[in-house]
């Protein structure tokens, strides 16, 4: 987690989420490449960060116990609401910033490990 807000709390970033995607798709070869499912998965990625606005303990709450955490809002809070234009702004920020070959090294370790006799 790289970013926080006014009051303090930890927040997870778009590059970050960047992040987690190129690791996932690097090292768990059975993640399909097409386009589509790229998309998909950065669609869901920048959900956590717009409507969540990245929150660790609203994200925790949601994730891991799958509930909305008491006294929960929106982090959206432009006049219009969360627009397509934004959100898909936010998807394409996701998806071109992830960088699959950062963790190609990661990536053979992980094969060299489970193939590796023991």
């Amino acid at each position: 987690m790289t970013g926080k807000d006014k009051d303090g709390n930890d927040l997870i970033t778009t590059k970050d989420l960047s992040r987690m995607l190129g690791k996932r798709r690097a090292v768990n070869k059975e993640f399909s490449h097409s386009f589509f499912h790229k998309i998909f998965g950065s669609t869901n990625a920048a959900t956590l960060v717009t409507v969540f606005g990245g929150r660790v303990d609203d994200l925790r709450s949601f994730l891991l116990h799958e509930r909305i955490p008491e006294s929960w809002e929106s982090r959206i809070r432009q006049p219009y609401g969360l627009t397509l234009m934004t959100f898909n702004k936010t998807i394409l920020g996701v998806e071109f910033g992830v960088c699959e070959q950062d963790w190609a090294e990661a990536a053979r370790e992980a094969v060299e490990r489970h193939t590796a006799p023991t």
